[in-house]
C-alpha cells in the first residue's frame, strides 16, 4: 500500500467547509464544502466537492496510486483531469502537468493513425469500427 496515500487519507478524510477564491472571479469568496472518505478496502479515496457559486463545477475525484499517486477528476461540466499529486510535510500538492503529457499522446497516437492511413491510400471515413488496416495503437 502506498505510504504516501495513507498520509493523505489520515489528513483529508472527513468533511470539510472551504472558502476559496478563483483568478477568473475577481473579488468573489468561493464557498463549498467537501468530503473525502476511503474506498472499501482502503487503495484509494472518493473526493466529492460542491460550491454555492454557479460558475464553479461541483466534482467527484478518485486519488490513488495509479502508477504514480494521482487525482482522477471529473465535474459536473464533463470534464476530466489527472494530477499528479505529492504528500507534503504538512500538506498536499496537484500537478496538471500529468494531464499535458495524456494530451500530447493521445495527439502523437492520432497522427500517427493519421498517417497510417494516409500510407494506405485510406482517409478518416475508413476509420471505423471493425477496421484493422494495422493502425499502430498507442
Amino acid at each position: 500500500m502506498n505510504a504516501d496515500l495513507q498520509k493523505l487519507g489520515r489528513r483529508l478524510v472527513g468533511r470539510w467547509t472551504t472558502e476559496a477564491t478563483h483568478p477568473g472571479l475577481p473579488g468573489a469568496i468561493v464557498t463549498g464544502s467537501s468530503e473525502i472518505e476511503w474506498l472499501e478496502g482502503e487503495h484509494f479515496l472518493i473526493y466529492r466537492s460542491g460550491y454555492d457559486h454557479p460558475d464553479i463545477p461541483d466534482s467527484i475525484s478518485i486519488i490513488g496510486d495509479t502508477e504514480g499517486l494521482h487525482m482522477h477528476y471529473f465535474d459536473t461540466r464533463g470534464v476530466h483531469r489527472i494530477f499528479k499529486v505529492t504528500a507534503t510535510g504538512n500538506g498536499w500538492e496537484m500537478d496538471g502537468s500529468a494531464l499535458i503529457r495524456q494530451l500530447v499522446r493521445i495527439a502523437r497516437c492520432a497522427v500517427l493513425a493519421a498517417h497510417d492511413l494516409y500510407l494506405r491510400g485510406r482517409g478518416p471515413d475508413d476509420v471505423r469500427e471493425g477496421y484493422g488496416g494495422g493502425l499502430r495503437v498507442c
